[in-house]
């Protein structure tokens, strides 16, 4: 890699954590002892009494030779859907068994990996609803440089810092819009939601690439009862895919495995529009409203952000825009059906339970992870 992307790099690894780092490699001994955990738990799963003796002396000889192993397609597939279903912090785990999994390992070039992520984006809404899905490219390998995707998400917007010390557009964004413009992306800003390209890094550098023009479906956000809502010209991407996250199936690391599927309506209502550190529209919101918002006492901020909310409901579950999202309600109920895992921060945490049904689990399920793992 170029001298000067490794310094790009290095800078940006330590201002944010963006996708988590590859970890320390394995001693052969603890990756053997993790490859047959997951295979008896793949065996047992699938009603197998153990993995055959041919397929461990395959394994086991792979190990000895590359420190490594290649899953077959069908252990691809079920570990990573068993690995959304480890996941404890996605509250939509409960349909891991619909997840869509795509197999792009042999991909290499930044060229390559670029055309299956804007096929994964196109088969993720193509059918009018978001088909929950994974792609997964090259593993970790000791003796090559990993696949990455440097974005948190594939789709997100860049947030542009002004000579004023201002930026317009995501605020969380704005060291990953400076690492691309310094490889070269000298786009003017637009606005407040430009969409930010896509950096891949593999074996040959750092790529940066812009996504085709009407790709990425944006919903504009609008309010059943206030028309001057149209007016803010808020609008948010159609498609959550996290790609800053590590899979982790049987000791195999994959860095780059984006993984999308639907929003749960507080994530952007409550969190990408309404946070300080984010959109910060409250303020707007409740001026409009003609609230007092002068005082903290006048409860200002929680009733913009219930309208701020009803807003982004009704507009992603409008009929030109049938893509799924759900409610921090439906979102916890399920939360309770599985029993395990993170529910999600509603806006009214009374009205849900989850104090009554799993007073320990809230306690614990706030705390950060960067891995789906199995």
């Amino acid at each position: 890699m170029k001298t000067q992307e490794q310094t790009i790099l290095t800078t940006y690894s330590k201002r944010i954590n963006a996708v988590s780092e590859p970890g320390a490699t394995d001693s052969l001994e603890v990756l053997k002892e993790g490859t047959r955990a997951w295979h008896r738990l793949y065996c047992a799963e699938n009603s197998w009494p153990e993995i055959s003796a041919r397929r461990w002396s395959q394994i086991e000889d792979e190990l000895e030779r590359t420190g490594t192993y290649r899953q077959s397609p069908e252990e691809l597939e079920y570990g990573a859907k068993v690995a959304w279903r480890n996941s404890t912090r996605c509250i939509g785990r409960l349909h891991w068994q619909s997840l869509v999994v795509r197999d792009c390992r042999a991909l290499r070039s930044a060229e390559e990996i670029f055309s299956a992520l804007i096929e994964h984006v196109r088969l993720s809404t193509g059918t009018g609803k978001v088909v929950p899905m994974i792609t997964i490219f090259a593993p970790e390998h000791s003796d090559q440089r990993p696949v990455r995707i440097w974005n948190r998400q594939l789709i997100n917007y860049a947030g542009h810092r002004q000579s004023d010390g201002s930026i317009v557009g995501d605020p969380l964004n704005v060291p990953l819009t400076e690492v691309v413009r310094k490889l070269g992306w000298t786009r003017d800003p637009a606005g407040p939601f430009d969409l930010l390209p896509l950096l891949i890094e593999t074996s040959e550098g750092l790529r940066w690439f812009d996504w085709p023009e009407g790709l990425i479906l944006e919903v504009p956000i609008r309010h059943p009862d206030h028309p001057w809502f149209e007016e803010l010209q808020l609008k948010w991407f159609a498609l959550p895919a996290v790609s800053g996250m590590l899979l982790q199936i049987g000791g195999v690391k994959y860095p780059a495995a984006p993984f999308s599927g639907w929003y749960v309506g507080t994530e952007v209502g409550a969190r990408d529009l309404a946070d300080i550190q984010r959109y910060n529209v409250l303020p707007t919101v409740g001026k409009h409203l003609g609230l007092d918002t002068r005082s903290d006492r006048s409860l200002w901020k929680d009733r913009a952000l219930v309208e701020l909310n009803a807003a982004v409901l009704h507009s992603l579950l409008k009929r030109e825009w049938p893509w799924s999202i759900t409610t921090q309600w439906r979102g916890n109920s399920c939360f309770i059906r599985n029993a395990k895992g993170r529910p999600v921060e509603p806006l009214m945490p009374t009205g849900v339970g989850l104090s009554h049904h799993y007073p320990d689990q809230q306690r614990r399920c706030f705390t950060k992870s960067s891995r789906m793992r199995c």
